[in-house]
C-alpha cells in the first residue's frame, strides 16, 4: 500500500514546563493519561504518566528508555509516535502525538461498526502494522483500548494505534484485556511478532463489529482451549450484513496454527485491498438496483390507476375488468421483489463472478483458509499429538519384543502352527532315505576249462606195461 507522508511533529523538549496540561483523559493499567499542549508550537500532545507504585500493570521506565530509539522509528499517520520521555514530580512521562476520538473499548456502546467502517478500520490497522514491519518493531499488545477511533467524518473513521512496543516493558503479567485478544502462541509465552499482531487485529475487529469479546477465560489455559474451538462462522448469524470474503479474511488472520496465517503483513494487506474493492463494488450495485427499483415502481402504479377506468368503460362485461387490472401489478411488482429479496435474483450472479478472484487469492495465500463444511477448523492440541505418538511407540515396542521372544522360544516350545510347516511322512522318508551307491559292474564269469575227452589211443609218453 502507498504510504502517506507524516506531518512534522514537535521536537522533544525534555521539560515539563514546555507543556501545558489541560485535562485528564483516562486511567489505564500502566499509566495515567492526560491531554496537554506544547506551548511553543501550540500542538496537542498526549501525556502518559508512569506511576509504578499505584498501577496494576506498571511499565519499566528503564526498558522504555532503552527502546526509545527503536520505538521512535515507527512513523505513520495511524500510529501514536513517541515524542519525548522525561521525569516529573508525579512520575516518568511519555509524550505522544494526540488525536481526538474514543477508545475502541467504548465504541460498541454507542454503536458497532458498520460494514464500510469495519473495512476502513481494518485497512488502517494493517497500514500501521506495515509501518511497524518496515521498522522491524512489532506492537505486541493490540487491543480495543489501545486503538483510538474518530467517527463521524465524511471520509469515514480515522484510527490511531497507541502504546506501540510497550508490551515488552511491562512489569509482571500483562493486563487481563490484553490476554483476551492475544494470539495462542503469545499465551504460551512466545515473544511478540507480526503474525500475533495480525491475530490480535482480527480479534479486535470482531469486538468492534459485535460488542463482545471473541472468547472468554479466567486463565491462559482456558483462553487457549477457547481459541482452539473458536469458529469464525459464528460471526455470520450475528452480522449477516458482512460480506463473505471480508469475514473469511478475518478468519484467515485468526488461524491457531502459524503456518495457516499470512506469512507477512504485506500479504494480508494485499488480500484485504481486494476484499474491500469487491465489497465496495457490491454495495454500489445494490444501491443502484434499489434506486432503479424505486424509480420503476412509481410509474407502474400511476399507469395502473390511469388504465383501470378506461378499461372498465370500454369493457363493461364482468370478465374484462377482472383480467385488466391483474396484468399491471405482475409487471411492476418484479423490481420490488428483487429489491426485497436480492439474493434470489440480482446479487447471486455478480457474487459468483466477482468473488472468484478474491477467493482464489485467499486460497493461494492460505490453502486451508476456509474450514471444511460441518467441521471445526480448530487444529489438534499438543497433548493429543503427544498421546498419539506415545501410543504408537508403545505398540511398536510391544510388537518387536513379542517377535524377539517368539524367535528365542522357537525350539523349546510346542507351537500349534509348527504343523503347518511340517511335511508329510512320505516326503520326509524320501528326503531322509540315504541315496544308494551306484552298483558296481559285475565281472563276466570265467569260462570253465574244457575237459579233454578220453581216447582209446595209448599215450606214447607212458611206458608199455
Amino acid at each position: 500500500m502507498p504510504k502517506e507522508e507524516t506531518k512534522p511533529l514537535p521536537k522533544p523538549r525534555n521539560d515539563a514546563d514546555a507543556y501545558d496540561v489541560r485535562e485528564r483523559i483516562a486511567v489505564g493499567t500502566g499509566a495515567i493519561v492526560y491531554r496537554a499542549v506544547e506551548i511553543e508550537t501550540d500542538t496537542e500532545v498526549l501525556f502518559k504518566v508512569l506511576q509504578p507504585e499505584e498501577m496494576q500493570n506498571p511499565l519499566d521506565l528503564a526498558c522504555v528508555l532503552a527502546r526509545r530509539t527503536e520505538l521512535a522509528r515507527v512513523k505513520h499517520p495511524n500510529v501514536a509516535q513517541l515524542l519525548d520521555v522525561f521525569e516529573d514530580d508525579e512520575g516518568s512521562v511519555l509524550v505522544y502525538n494526540y488525536m481526538a476520538g474514543k477508545g475502541g473499548q467504548l465504541c460498541p456502546k454507542d454503536s458497532v461498526l458498520t460494514h464500510a467502517e469495519a473495512r476502513a478500520v481494518a485497512r488502517q490497522l494493517c497500514d500501521a502494522l506495515l509501518a511497524g514491519e518496515d521498522a522491524e518493531c512489532p506492537h505486541g499488545e493490540i487491543k480495543p483500548s489501545n486503538i483510538i477511533i474518530a467517527r463521524g467524518g465524511s471520509a469515514g473513521p480515522v484510527v490511531q494505534v497507541q502504546d506501540w512496543g510497550l508490551a515488552e516493558c511491562r512489569k509482571g503479567d500483562l493486563p487481563d484485556e490484553t490476554l483476551l485478544f492475544m494470539a495462542p502462541e503469545r499465551l504460551k509465552g512466545g515473544a511478540p511478532d507480526f503474525s500475533s499482531d495480525l491475530f490480535s487485529v482480527a480479534a479486535t475487529l470482531i469486538f468492534l463489529l459485535t460488542g463482545h469479546v471473541p472468547v472468554q477465560g479466567a486463565s491462559r489455559d482456558e483462553l487457549l482451549k477457547a481459541w482452539t474451538s473458536f469458529d469464525i462462522a459464528a460471526l455470520k448469524p450475528i452480522r449477516p450484513d458482512l460480506e463473505a470474503s471480508f469475514v473469511q479474511w478475518i478468519g484467515w488472520l485468526m488461524r491457531v496454527k502459524l503456518r495457516d496465517r499470512p506469512d507477512s503483513v504485506e500479504k494480508a494487506c494485499e488480500v484485504l485491498v481486494k476484499c474491500i474493492a469487491y465489497g465496495e463494488a457490491l454495495d454500489k450495485k445494490k444501491a443502484k438496483a434499489a434506486k432503479a427499483a424505486s424509480i420503476q415502481e412509481e410509474p407502474s402504479t400511476s399507469a395502473t390507476a390511469a388504465k383501470a377506468p378506461a378499461e372498465r368503460v370500454q369493457l363493461p362485461s364482468a370478465a374484462a375488468p377482472k383480467a385488466a387490472p391483474a396484468r399491471p401489478p405482475q409487471k411492476s411488482a418484479a423490481p420490488v421483489a428483487q429489491q426485497i429479496a436480492p439474493p434470489k435474483a440480482t446479487p447471486a450472479r455478480p457474487s459468483q463472478k466477482t468473488t472468484a478472484p478474491v477467493a482464489q487469492q485467499i486460497a493461494v495465500a492460505a490453502p486451508a483458509l476456509a474450514p471444511a463444511p460441518g467441521k471445526n477448523a480448530a487444529p489438534e492440541s499438543d497433548s493429543n499429538k503427544i498421546f498419539r505418538w506415545v501410543f504408537i511407540g508403545f505398540v511398536a515396542c510391544a510388537v518387536i519384543a513379542g517377535a524377539v521372544w517368539i524367535y528365542d522360544q522357537r525350539d523349546s516350545m510346542e507351537w500349534p502352527w509348527k504343523k503347518w510347516f511340517e511335511k508329510s511322512p512320505a516326503s520326509v522318508t524320501q528326503v531322509e532315505q540315504p541315496i544308494p551307491e551306484p552298483a558296481k559292474a559285475q565281472e563276466p564269469p570265467k569260462p570253465e576249462p574244457k575237459q579233454k575227452k578220453k581216447s582209446n589211443r595209448p599215450d606214447p609218453k607212458k611206458p608199455a606195461p
